[in-house]
């Protein structure tokens, strides 16, 4: 299967994407953002987006998902490149991939595959083949770069020209906060196991979508860094902009649908809303769009999923008029902003909801071409715009990646929806009484608990920190790394135990404990 080139290909990407090579890539990037962000002309502009955009892919990882997150505002313009570029990262060759597949799944499983494709389609953090299973079955095989991790450690580390274009920020807006999000994003999406488990989830919701396709992970084929699932047949966006507009139409409410619904009826935002993930093709059953990429699935916790729900459905129902300015502050809050910083701002609070949730306060077909959201809401907010960004917390990064990519494919399709319609197929079978608030009032956040975390050395306390309850839907932020090891090394799973608390709407109860030596880290909801 030609084991030289594919070794070459491999020792050139190792130096390429070794340590040195990184930062010193990292540090150009530095300086094509400031030359972006300082650019005094439009041809300056665009070459200074050009050379940082090639850069952070090239880098994969961290830096790619910026760049995805940087193009996603491109999709609608005709004539722009490929969404599924193809990186300069050098990709594994077959034979590494075969022993990728027999180190993680072991020999009788890599025998099960009787093909695999020869390239890999690039991905941020690995690469994916199209193979056939011994049954003939066609799959697709995603397989994680080797030190992919480490990679994305060191890019965090590095990331500080993240901070370039927000120089005046407020002295109670944390960076950090947000530079822990990212990395709890990332880190996730490098465990398979995990995006196999989302898959099975995924899959069985979709059961009932018959236009809507997702991957199934195949059993005995899957492991943290390799995953092994069916293929689904399609082509790129961009392909459907000559089909007929009643396909688009379908195209365009099952993609709307697919957002309402993780928001309204799972709690639980696909936030890796990037065309690439996405495939579009035509049968006998009409238009089919299928979603392949479940690495980053985000739980929402109750507080928030119940205050969405409150807005959504006053802009569907015609009733933002109805909530006062305390009201929406109260929401907002309930949502994770800081209240302290929205305050000053609580009057214009109504006009930017109604803007952000505009199509859904429209009766008939909304057409994004009127949307103008950038500079609409800059004009709403005025001297608050900064603010308004600042306030919000690093968890809903999730929901505003799903949110923006949702409306750039919705524009590439082209093909304008009634977004109040949509969201009564969402709504009345499943949002739950409780999750409806009256005008007038925040939200019910659930139980009234704290979240407890301890630290006792040799007998005495070392550690006592108290948080409002909620906090525990943010667990893996908050312990320190060394304690999330000392969890790890013990089989358990901080991630599963949060989003557990957050199903459970934070009630009391013991969370986890670890002990090392004389150190005792209690963690709990009282």
């Amino acid at each position: 299967m030609g084991s030289e080139p594919a070794s070459a290909a491999v020792s050139s990407g190792d130096r390429r994407g070794g340590t040195a090579w990184r930062g010193l890539q990292l540090a150009l990037a530095a300086t094509d953002a400031v030359s972006l962000r300082v650019a005094s002309s439009r041809g300056r502009e665009e070459a200074a987006r050009g050379r940082l955009l090639g850069r952070l892919h090239e880098m994969h990882g961290l830096p790619e998902k910026i760049a995805q997150l940087m193009t996603l505002g491109d999709l609608s313009k005709p004539g722009m490149p490929a969404l599924d570029q193809e990186s300069a990262r050098p990709p594994l060759g077959v034979a590494r991939v075969h022993e990728l597949l027999r180190e993680e799944l072991g020999g009788a499983a890599h025998a099960r595959f009787s093909h695999l494709g020869a390239v890999g389609l690039p991905a941020s953090l690995g690469q994916v083949h199209r193979g056939a299973l011994d049954d003939g079955t066609p799959v697709a095989v995603k397989v994680q770069y080797p030190d992919i991790r480490r990679s994305l450690e060191t890019d965090l580390a590095a990331l500080g020209w993240l901070a370039k274009p927000f120089g005046s920020l407020r002295r109670d807006f944390s960076l950090n906060d947000y530079r822990a999000e990212l990395r709890q994003m990332l880190l996730a999406e490098t465990d398979y196991t995990r995006e196999a488990e989302s898959l099975r989830r995924y899959a069985a919701r979709m059961d009932g979508w018959p236009q809507v396709e997702t991957p199934r992970p195949v059993p005995g084929l899957c492991s943290p860094r390799i995953l092994t699932m069916s293929w689904v047949e399609g082509g790129p966006v961009e392909a459907c902009r000559d089909w007929p507009l009643s396909e688009r139409e379908q195209l365009s409410r099952n993609l709307l649908r697919f957002f309402l619904a993780g928001i309204l009826q799972w709690g639980e935002i696909y936030a890796d809303a990037h065309p690439g993930n996405f495939r579009f093709r035509r049968d006998a059953g009409g238009a089919m769009l299928g979603i392949i990429d479940f690495g980053c699935v985000r739980r929402i916790d109750a507080p928030t999923q119940a205050a969405l729900c409150a807005l959504f459905q006053a802009a569907a129902e015609d009733r933002m008029d109805e909530f006062s300015s305390d009201a929406l502050l109260g929401l907002y809050e309930a949502a994770g902003f800081n209240g302290e910083i929205l305050a000053p701002m609580a009057h214009v609070l109504g006009g930017i909801t109604r803007l952000l949730l505009e199509p859904l306060t429209v009766p008939g077909p909304y057409e994004l071409d009127r949307w103008n959201l950038g500079a609409r809401a800059a004009e709403v907010l005025g001297p608050h715009r900064m603010s308004f960004r600042t306030a919000g917390p690093p968890a809903l990064l999730a929901f505003i990646r799903a949110y923006y990519g949702l409306s750039c494919l919705l524009n590439v399709l082209n093909a304008p929806v009634n977004w109040r319609e949509v969201y009564a197929t969402v709504v009345p079978a499943s949002m739950p009484a409780s999750l409806v608030s009256r005008p007038g009032s925040a939200p019910d956040a659930g139980p009234s608990t704290r979240l407890r975390i301890r630290v006792t050395e040799s007998g005495r306390v070392k550690v006592d920190v108290t948080m409002r309850g909620h906090c525990a839907a943010r667990l893996g932020e908050l312990i320190p790394d060394h304690v999330a090891r000392r969890a790890i090394e013990q089989g358990l799973d901080v991630d599963g135990i949060a989003q557990r608390a957050s199903e459970s709407q934070f009630s009391k109860q013991a969370l986890f404990e670890t002990r090392d030596g004389e150190k005792w880290v209690q963690v709990w909801l009282e």
